[in-house]
């Protein structure tokens, strides 16, 4: 085996903008963050407005995407890492995804509405980092050397950048066009992303052609390490989830914000994430991505602590900044930490059951938003988000653990 070497930013950088496989992931990530970005904040706003529902019914709609997001997406990884192919899943997903948006355009009633944003649940993002997991693996002796994790977050942040885009474009479409423009425009984003996925990405000849480990083949071990970053997703993503239903709701009718101010804090976030997602990547390839995430999901709590008490537009927008190495450690490092957890064979599978417990989150959110202890108080329910955060402290270090002994196992 060659000894790997970790290479300087700038010339892994050079290496991934020469590389055509590494530029169309980067592209297609950009196109899913835009497409995203443009409809995610707003959501719960277009229910209660424009479709007159409660605020129960707006966290209520975010409940069967995650159902078909754990469903379809655990069931595509298993297929993904199976027959070693991951672009016709990513197709197929970007497909229902803009398909499910247009019609969300049209829809003016709630059960309508709610089953069609189910099908939107079926996203391609863990698939695409599972190619993007293979591309690494790869190029492992090129320019790019030991620097998987500063890699990820190089391409993750390309979805920052289109976030960056799409809350603040979001905003300004919502008061000239209303939410049917929006759902519109971003349908239309994730057809285009289709075409681009079908003429540029393709799955890597070295990874596809290999013998991969059958589903029946799961040890106990794997089982195990499945069900814990399960776990661990569900509470790092109750909090990011919950942060997308409820902050809107939150700004607007608590502390009576603009929507346009609504989309400057989402654009807070995006602008400190173009920093902080590489750095993260880079910290976790010089320190570990166990430290990095620890840092992160500290980091995590202290701010839903934090926004439970702010109350003035600047302590919101100064605390959508930190919130941005929240967003790199959940969307970019812990991606790296369940990729690592288990054998590299396997890693649709473990993104996707990372990446999709977020789907079950509105479940965990719209319990807990109805309960005793919340009663539907916004400030009370970031003071909860920031306990599960805490409470996720502790799976970190049960899975790195697990990790190492599947590392020593495996060189033994």
């Amino acid at each position: 085996m060659f000894e790997q070497q970790r290479q300087s930013p700038r010339s892994v950088l050079a290496a991934i903008f020469r590389d055509s496989d590494y530029r169309a992931i980067l592209v297609e990530l950009f196109l899913l963050g835009v497409a995203s970005g443009l409809v995610l904040p707003f959501v719960a706003l277009w229910v209660t407005s424009d479709l007159h529902g409660t605020t129960g019914q707006a966290a209520l709609i975010y409940v069967p995407a995650g159902i078909v997001a754990v469903v379809a997406n655990i069931g595509a990884g298993i297929y993904s890492d199976k027959v070693g192919r991951r672009r016709g899943v990513i197709l197929v997903a970007l497909l229902c995804g803009g398909i499910s948006r247009i019609g969300l355009a049209f829809a003016t009633d709630y059960r309508v509405a709610i089953v069609l944003y189910a099908l939107t649940g079926f996203s391609p993002f863990a698939i695409v980092f599972a190619l993007l997991r293979d591309t690494i693996i790869s190029r492992q002796s090129s320019a790019t050397g030991d620097s998987g994790a500063f890699i990820t977050t190089l391409e993750r942040t390309a979805f920052s950048l289109g976030w960056l885009v799409g809350p603040v474009l979001g905003g300004f479409i919502i008061e000239y066009t209303g939410f049917g423009g929006l759902f519109l425009i971003s349908g239309a984003l994730f057809l285009l992303g289709l075409l681009w996925a079908f003429r540029t990405l393709f799955d890597q000849p070295a990874i596809s052609t290999r013998t991969l480990t059958p589903l029946r083949k799961i040890s106990a071990h794997d089982a195990l390490v499945l069900g814990l970053l399960f776990i661990f997703g569900l509470l790092l993503f109750a909090g990011d989830r919950g942060r997308v239903m409820f902050l809107t709701l939150h700004l607007i009718g608590n502390l009576h914000f603009s929507v346009v101010q609504v989309s400057w804090a989402y654009f807070a976030t995006v602008v400190s994430e173009l920093l902080l997602m590489p750095l993260s990547g880079r910290l976790a390839d010089r320190f570990g991505a166990t430290r990095v995430a620890i840092a992160g999901v500290t980091a995590q709590a202290a701010f839903f602590f934090s926004l439970s008490i702010a109350s003035t537009v600047w302590q919101i927008l100064m605390l959508q900044v930190p919130y941005a190495f929240v967003v790199s450690t959940s969307n970019g490092i812990a991606i790296v930490l369940a990729q690592k957890s288990m054998p590299a064979e396997m890693s649709a599978v473990s993104t996707s059951t990372y990446m999709v417990s977020g789907g079950l989150a509105p479940i965990l959110n719209s319990a807990l938003i109805g309960t005793s202890v919340v009663a539907g108080s916004f400030p009370r329910m970031f003071d909860v988000l920031g306990l599960l955060a805490s409470l996720s402290l502790a799976l970190v270090l049960v899975l790195a653990f697990l990790g190492n002994r599947r590392s020593i196992s495996s060189r033994s």
